[in-house]
Parts: C-alpha cells; sequence; structure tokens
C-alpha cells in the first residue's frame, strides 16, 4: 500500500559541512558524538516548518507537498540499504529536490534531536563526516479508487459494517498504487492481487499489527499505516478478510 510522495529523490551536493554520522559509526578524529531527543526534535520541526511540506502523526502535520515521514521513511531506507535514522540525518543535512539542506542552519544538536523525532526514538550522531546519500528509488505514482468504484466493490463482494467501511479506506489511502483489486489499482514492489484477500489468511488482530507496521513482519518495503488510527485498521482487516468471498 502507499499513499504519498516517498522520500525525496535527489541528494545535492555540498561543501564540507560540520555534521554528524550516526550512532554504531566511528566519529571521525575522535569527535564528540551528540544524543538526540525526540521532545526536543518536536520543537525543532515545528520551528523549521518541517509541517508546512511533510505528514508525521507525531506533529499532527499533514503536509503533501514532501514525503509522508510515517509511511515512506522506512520503506525507502530499506531500499537504499541504511538505517531509517541515517537516511533522515543525510536528508535533512544535504536536502534534495525541493528541499532545503539545513546542514549550515542545525547545530548538531538540533540535527540529532530532529532526526529522533522524525523516527520516533532518542538516535546518537557523531560530529563530522556525514555524506549525501544517493537517490531513492522513486515512488509509485498515488493510484486512488474513482468514485464510483467503491459501490461496486461493495456489491460484488457483499461487504457490511466495517468491511464496507474499510473499502472506502482501501480505496482513498493509495493502496492501489501497489496492489490491484477486481481489476483497479496497479501491481508495483511486489504487492499481491487482493481481489481474493490478503496472500496469508491472518486473523483481524494479526492483519491490524501487519498493516500497522509490515516491517516488523518481515515485509520492510511497505509503508505503516499506524496513522490510519486503530477503528480504520480494523475496518481495512475486516475488508481483506471479507473479500475472500468469491465475486
Amino acid at each position: 500500500m502507499a499513499r504519498r510522495r516517498g522520500l525525496l529523490a535527489c541528494a545535492v551536493t555540498l561543501a564540507s559541512l560540520p555534521l554528524a554520522l550516526l550512532a554504531g559509526s566511528r566519529p571521525a578524529g575522535g569527535a564528540s558524538t551528540e544524543a538526540g531527543v525526540p521532545a526536543r526534535g518536536a520543537a525543532v520541526f515545528q520551528a523549521r516548518q518541517c509541517w508546512s511540506c511533510h505528514a508525521l502523526d507525531a506533529a499532527g502535520s499533514t503536509g503533501k507537498s514532501g514525503p509522508d515521514l510515517d509511511r515512506w521513511l522506512g520503506p525507502h531506507a530499506a531500499q537504499l540499504e541504511v538505517p531509517a535514522e541515517e537516511l533522515a540525518a543525510r536528508r535533512i543535512a544535504y536536502g534534495g529536490t525541493g528541499m532545503t539542506a539545513y546542514a549550515r542552519d542545525l547545530t548538531p544538536e538540533e540535527l540529532a534531536d530532529l532526526v529522533a523525532f522524525v523516527v520516533g526514538r532518542p538516535v546518537s550522531i557523531a560530529v563530522g563526516g556525514l555524506s549525501p546519500l544517493r537517490p531513492a528509488p522513486a515512488p509509485p505514482p498515488e493510484t486512488n479508487a474513482s468514485p464510483r468504484t467503491i459501490p461496486r466493490w461493495v456489491a460484488r463482494k457483499r461487504l457490511r459494517g466495517a468491511a464496507a467501511r474499510g473499502a472506502a479506506v482501501f480505496g482513498r489511502e493509495g493502496c492501489l498504487s501497489c496492489h490491484r483489486y477486481l481489476g483497479a489499482g496497479r501491481a508495483r514492489f511486489g504487492g499481491p492481487n487482493l481481489t481474493n484477500g490478503g496472500p496469508t489468511k491472518r486473523t483481524t488482530a494479526a492483519t491490524v499489527a501487519y498493516l500497522r507496521s509490515p516491517a516488523q513482519h518481515a515485509n520492510p518495503l511497505m509503508p505503516g499505516y499506524a496513522d490510519l488510527g486503530p477503528r480504520n485498521l480494523r475496518a481495512l482487516a475486516e475488508f481483506l478478510a471479507a473479500s475472500r468471498r468469491p465475486s
């Protein structure tokens, strides 16, 4: 499934910058590390107006001109084979297509705090040596169902209650960007055809857990949908279960 744009594609080449490698890397020349604190990073996120471009549930932001950080930070880090915090730090420092480079505007502490807030956990970065990151793969263009499509799904699959609500969520949240359903949508990034439900017959609770964080269930390339909230996630799970009925 997919919703908004993926992480900004192209890193720009800047002069040598006084920034950081992430925890686990060897600090250059014995440089000190900065411990990032998510609570402080929230203030940086607001002060730098990151909310104007990025959706991030922890910030209550719904920006659409940049990537949805809840959904695409993890998958793009997996595609680039770097930790999510490293991708965040290098993108913040060096920017990308349509994104400002903040290396000269943020102190190492502010950078660490901002990264910690974006990834949702404390991180440490070591001053010196941060480098640009190669472009991320192009994200799939968002594909949603037309207003006439969802009622057709409901009728064909005889959906009721939460399952019918889940069909609406599925149709509006970009799931068709990577999955097909009753002839609609596209097949990308290995996303299976969901016309007959998911390929694995999970319980409703297990499907909700999977949708909340696919990376924790051996699928790091699929965005997580925790930001939809428990009610919508359960509706999606009910929709996928009900879709196993023949149409």
